[in-house]
């Protein structure tokens, strides 16, 4: 099978956007539907979970590997990784009667506990999907948030209680969706299970530290203010959104791990990324209190929150970026093909990967804990960019290494005056508050920024024309 980079990458990023679309919708129905402190509750509860799921990606990371080089390891890997939920599963609910004067609700700790065990399987179906068809994913996320849209009379009526229950559902109708678009063998292979555990204390070393750094800011805000955390969880759904442009690289990985990948496809998807991160940040940036007017006006009353979201919106946009710098250089490791020991593994781009998130944590840690206490969110914010910084710079020479490409800097000059144009105008035309007002103001910025880069830009004319005509002989095929 032969992954389509530009086809894949721009389905994604497509059903992504109506994801975001469902997704703002259903975080205004809890936003509008919880209480401030509530609203703390509900993401402190998700950041205690993520320590519990702290090992669901360590087999599925080998599963995509082995699967898009032509490995059957489907069946292997999905019982694999359910059966490695259920010690973290069952230690989770030992250990929720001893906290049960720190964690404010036992009751709702211990209904979220369903999601080990699903996010278990989730990730697994995820990473098979990844390696073949990864467009389908973007799917499988829309089914999603369709469900969650369909269960709100269930959150207005139960409130924290109908959001963990609806959750739940949503994320068990995409395992649905992605069992479906897999062929499973029966053929399980106990060697496969032994190769990936001995090789995954690599993984496993760096899954603490990126875990850590993931949640320690949110941990050291919910336990000085769940408000605090509230309201930067709020921010996060808006400026992480940002993060969509990644799907437009969706298909850069399992193509450099089948072998078929080249210098020229990796400037191409460098190119498409910025060619929609650059005017999201932008655009974010201008539209930030309106986007956020959206989820409620009472999230906007707290000092420097202008400040706060122009920083976010700036870290997310790195964030894209980072993960895109790491693919590449995963991706065209060669390495663990095959059979492989331990200390090949210690000269791979997987290792390297995996320890440079230390870095980043050496630096933030001791500033968070010393800051946050008396700066509260602009110290978070700050502290977080700067460990984008870090991850994003080191994995970019990471990537250089692995595969020689050239940052296609005069068509990203080319997005910026474009991006710029569209602000420009943005900042001209009328602003109100208002769901709907936000809608248009974000659909005006879309197309000034596409007629204006057509104008520019010879070859987003091409990749338009070209998306088109793959479309459209997909369809010929399938029909």
């Amino acid at each position: 099978m032969t992954i389509r980079l530009r086809y894949t990458g721009i389905i994604n990023f497509g059903a992504h956007l109506l994801s975001i679309i469902t997704g703002l919708i259903f975080s205004a129905i809890v936003a509008r539907s919880l209480t401030q402190t509530d609203i703390g509750l509900w993401y402190f509860i998700d950041t205690n979970i993520a320590i519990f799921v702290l090992l669901k990606n360590m087999i599925p990371f080998w599963l995509t590997r082995n699967y898009a080089r032509g490995k059957d390891v489907a069946s292997t890997g999905i019982i694999a990784n359910i059966i490695l939920s259920i010690p973290f599963f069952l230690g989770y609910i030992i250990i929720l009667p001893l906290f049960k004067n720190v964690w404010i609700s036992p009751f709702h700790f211990g209904f979220a506990s369903i999601f080990i065990i699903i996010q278990f399987i989730l990730s697994s179906l995820t990473a098979l999907v990844r390696a073949k068809n990864p467009e389908k994913l973007a799917y499988s996320l829309v089914v999603g948030e369709l469900v969650k849209l369909i269960g709100y009379p269930i959150i207005t009526t139960y409130q924290l209680t109908g959001i963990i229950a609806i959750t739940s559902i949503s994320h068990i109708a995409r395992i649905f969706y992605l069992i479906r678009s897999l062929k499973l063998s029966k053929k399980i292979e106990l060697e496969h299970v032994r190769v990936w555990i001995g090789s995954s204390w690599v993984l496993i070393v760096g899954l603490i530290a990126s875990t850590i750094l993931q949640n320690l800011h949110k941990y050291i805000l919910g336990l000085l203010s769940l408000e605090s955390l509230g309201f930067y969880s709020i921010y996060n759904v808006i400026t992480s959104k940002i993060l969509i442009a990644n799907s437009l690289a969706s298909g850069l990985y399992p193509k450099l791990l089948s072998g078929k990948g080249k210098s020229e496809d990796v400037e191409d998807v460098l190119s498409i990324t910025a060619m929609f991160a650059i005017p999201m940040m932008l655009g974010g940036i201008i539209l930030a209190r309106d986007l956020v007017s959206i989820l409620g006006s009472k999230y906007l009353h707290i000092d420097l929150a202008n400040l706060i979201l122009f920083i976010m919106f700036i870290e997310a946009f790195i964030r894209v970026f980072n993960i895109v710098f790491r693919n590449i250089s995963e991706g065209s490791e060669k390495k663990d093909f095959g059979t492989f020991d331990q200390k090949t593994i210690l000269k791979s781009s997987i290792f390297l990967n995996n320890i440079i998130p230390y870095l980043a944590l050496i630096v933030s840690a001791p500033l968070l804990f010393t800051l946050v206490p008396s700066s509260g969110l602009i110290a978070v914010v700050c502290i977080r960019l700067g460990s984008a910084i870090i991850l994003c710079s080191l994995r970019y020479v990471l990537a250089s290494k692995a595969i020689k490409f050239e940052v296609p800097v005069k068509r990203i000059a080319k997005y910026i005056m474009a991006s710029i144009l569209m602000v420009l105008i943005l900042l001209f035309l009328p602003r109100g508050r208002g769901s709907i007002i936000t809608v248009i103001e974000v659909m005006s910025g879309f197309i000034i920024y596409m007629a204006s880069l057509w104008i520019l830009d010879k070859e987003t004319r091409k990749l338009i024309t070209s998306v088109i005509k793959e479309t459209r002989s997909l369809i010929k095929m399938d029909s």
